[in-house]
């Protein structure tokens, strides 16, 4: 994870422990000179469900899904455009498809 991309944004991806270090990915990519493919879920983050239950997706009967963040929301919508960023500027030859739930735009 780059904190710089993050700054001032309230979603703010957690770092997972079991990282070897704070960018992995791009480390592979630069240093190692390995062929990098990554797949991105965005929208499903239970630890930020949680602590952002506003931003979560409801059912019909009014009962936050704390594991999908909406994608209907700016807040959830700008950090994923974001995060998609983050990871093409990382390592721009990379493949990394990206899944968000909801309807394709």
């Amino acid at each position: 994870m780059r904190p710089e991309v993050w700054a001032s944004r309230r979603l703010i991806p957690l770092t997972p422990p079991w990282l070897p270090g704070p960018d992995p990915f791009g480390r592979a990519h630069d240093q190692l000179d390995l062929p990098v493919h990554a797949w991105t879920v965005l929208t499903h983050n239970s630890a930020l469900g949680r602590a952002h239950r506003d931003l979560t997706v409801r059912n019909a009967f009014g009962d936050t899904c704390e594991y999908a963040l909406c994608p209907a929301t700016e807040e959830v919508a700008d950090p994923d455009a974001v995060a998609d960023r983050a990871v093409a500027a990382a390592a721009p030859s990379a493949t990394v498809p990206s899944r968000h739930p909801g309807p394709a735009t």
